[in-house]
């Protein structure tokens, strides 16, 4: 691990862990908004697609180990 930017690097393993509490946060902050359903929708979508694309990375890393 001389490399800490490298695809082995830990600042690559942890940008999906990092993705997904940040998007969480910013969800539940925009949900508790006043914010129209139709916008609360569309963040939520987002929010979901982004943990689900952090999952696949974080479920990649853990079989390339």
């Amino acid at each position: 691990m001389n490399n800490p930017f490298g695809d082995e690097g830990i600042l690559t393993r942890a940008i999906p862990w990092i993705s997904i509490i940040l998007v969480i946060a910013l969800a539940g902050g925009a949900m508790t908004s006043d914010l129209a359903v139709i916008v609360k929708v569309l963040i939520m979508a987002a929010a979901i697609a982004v943990i689900a694309r952090s999952v696949l990375q974080i479920v990649r890393q853990m079989k390339k180990i």
